[in-house]
């Protein structure tokens, strides 16, 4: 029988979407009894975008003949705007550790060819999906006064498009709108409500009291965020140019820039039925995991065998880390 494991600190509070889609596929792993917590006893070892760096180089090292996928997102200089040097190191790490990768959207592998990866692994696009026994619109209550719009974020990174609540909370029509915010913020609201950082039964108990879920993010490789709040039955308000496209149903709503944002909530119509979206997050959590395994199974036929010359190569990827990493740091002494 096949054996996965993964390498990645996956906590059990909410921690970003890389966390959250980990701990749930890790989940569904261990209910099909494919889990192993043992590297040895693995046949496929996921590791996850450039978390775990050194673990991931020595465990390669240490069992060459074993699979290992790569979970992909960015290109990072979108995504994080700190410029090209992350996206060029991970495409060389990419190169030299995986026997196969999977992209989170068409959007990141477009992007990310664009940039310049161009590995001769295999890869293939797999969709994030989300526990449908936390995330569903089972007791979904909907407030008959106001539309309710929920937004989160658990990053204070700029690319999350945050300082936009400033000029919504001065712009939107409250008197029928409530817009409220979960997650962390470093400023002050006088109409937008506030919530910090919750368990994710109680994150998603606030999701079902919304009927829209609005992510201000100016790049969304496949937002964990937005497959919640779908779970949860909202219809999503997005930016454009996202890979938010390939994942939000045809019933979600695109915005270009902060004024067609504007217009377009305070037009939003009360649905007379209390709209609730009907996407069915078990059946997508069930094929993606399917999606998962399949690919983990073509890999193991067609795994290259390993080039332990490679180890030349692992000695340059290092520098190459740490150079990246004081570029960084000087470009942070100097703001």
């Amino acid at each position: 029988m096949l054996k996965i494991s993964i390498i990645y600190k996956i906590k059990k509070n909410i921690w970003g979407g890389g966390n959250s889609f980990l701990k749930n596929l890790k989940d569904n792993f261990i209910k099909k009894k494919l889990y192993t917590n043992e590297l040895s006893n693995a046949d496929i070892i996921l590791f996850n975008g450039h978390q775990d760096l050194f673990c991931v180089l020595f465990n390669k090292l240490r069992f060459p003949k074993k699979v290992f996928i790569h979970r992909f997102d960015g290109p990072m200089q979108d995504a994080r705007l700190i410029g090209s040097n992350l996206d060029k190191f991970l495409y060389y790490y990419n190169e030299i550790i995986a026997d196969g990768t999977i992209f989170q959207s068409e959007f990141s592998r477009k992007k990310n060819i664009f940039y310049g990866y161009k590995s001769k692994n295999y890869n293939t696009v797999i969709h994030n999906f989300v526990s449908s026994k936390i995330f569903n619109t089972k007791d979904k209550k909907i407030n008959n006064k106001r539309i309710r719009i929920c937004c989160s974020s658990f990053s204070t990174n700029k690319n999350k498009g945050l300082v936009d609540l400033k000029t919504l909370d001065k712009k939107i029509d409250f008197s029928r709108i409530e817009l409220f915010h979960i997650g962390k913020i470093t400023y002050r609201l006088n109409n937008i409500k506030l919530i910090p950082p919750k368990d994710h039964l109680e994150y998603s108990n606030i999701l079902k009291t919304s009927q829209y879920f609005l992510t201000l993010s100016h790049f969304e490789c496949c937002s964990n965020s937005v497959l919640e709040a779908i779970g949860t039955g909202n219809r999503i308000i997005y930016r454009e140019n996202s890979g938010i496209s390939e994942i939000a149903g045809t019933d979600s709503i695109e915005f270009k820039d902060l004024k067609n944002l504007i217009g377009i909530i305070n037009n939003l119509k009360k649905n007379k039925e209390n709209y609730i979206n009907k996407t069915d997050t078990e059946t997508l959590n069930k094929k993606g995991v399917e999606d998962y395994i399949n690919f983990f199974n073509k890999i193991i036929k067609n795994k290259k065998k390993f080039n332990y010359y490679k180890i030349i190569f692992f000695l340059k990827l290092i520098l190459l880390y740490y150079k990246f990493k004081i570029i960084n740091f000087i470009k942070k002494i100097k703001s």
